[in-house]
């Protein structure tokens, strides 16, 4: 509410909410433990905010999801932003020994042009977000 209190009173560009999921985390807790999920965590946590401005918000929403909010949002410059965090999150690493590769889903919502509340703007970039999912899913099974 604050984000979109502030982009009416500046007029410097809108807010977009980023949504994002890890794909197959469950497997990598189920597989290497809580211990190793939480590694995984911290590194896509650190991996995001090193591509973010300093204003921008990254939160952890649930789970393996994150939120971000990103102020004064250019749309070509925040897909451009989505683009580059699925490259950074794709990127391998190791945790614990263990190497690792993951993929995130993401949905993104603008405001004022596609939701007028926060709740719609988080209800949007989640449906997206969960569109995106599927995509990928569905890519995975025709390739596979």
């Amino acid at each position: 509410e604050q984000c979109l209190r502030r982009s009416q009173r500046d007029e410097k560009g809108g807010v977009a909410v980023i949504f994002l999921d890890l794909n197959g985390f469950k497997q990598f807790n189920d597989r290497c433990g809580h211990r190793c999920g939480d590694g995984i965590l911290q590194v896509v946590a650190r991996r995001v905010r090193e591509e973010v401005r300093l204003a921008d918000t990254v939160s952890r929403w649930a789970g393996d999801e994150f939120a971000l909010i990103i102020e004064e949002a250019q749309e070509d410059e925040v897909m451009f932003l989505v683009t580059r965090l699925r490259s950074v999150i794709a990127a391998p690493f190791r945790v614990s020994g263990v190497p690792v590769t993951v993929t995130a889903a993401f949905g993104v919502a603008f405001y004022p042009r596609e939701a007028s509340s926060p709740e719609g703007l988080l209800e949007l970039a989640d449906q997206r977000m969960f569109s995106d999912k599927q995509a990928m899913s569905d890519a995975g099974k025709l390739a596979g």
